[in-house]
């Protein structure tokens, strides 16, 4: 059975996995996690996510969503397709 989109009411299947996203320099390290409070966006979903991006798109930076991040934490929202091959 196919992953749903988190979106509340949306009925679509999920295209895409959500992660949050962030470069700690001053240690050299990555630190990438899906996302608990959205993980899983159809593609109008993540379009409208990323349309409603406010703040700064890097490292330690914050950004605030429509739909993910909203433990509001340092770093940003990025996307992998669920088909997606490593």
């Amino acid at each position: 059975m196919k992953q749903k989109c988190c979106v509340k009411n949306c009925t679509n299947s999920a295209d895409y996995k959500v992660y949050l996203y962030d470069c700690y320099q001053d240690i050299k390290e990555i630190f990438v996690e899906q996302d608990e409070t959205c993980g899983f966006l159809c593609s109008e979903h993540m379009i409208e996510n990323e349309q409603s991006c406010r703040g700064e798109r890097k490292p330690r930076g914050y950004c605030e969503y429509k739909y993910s991040n909203k433990r509001v934490s340092h770093g940003f929202t990025i996307y992998l397709p669920i088909d997606f091959k490593k």
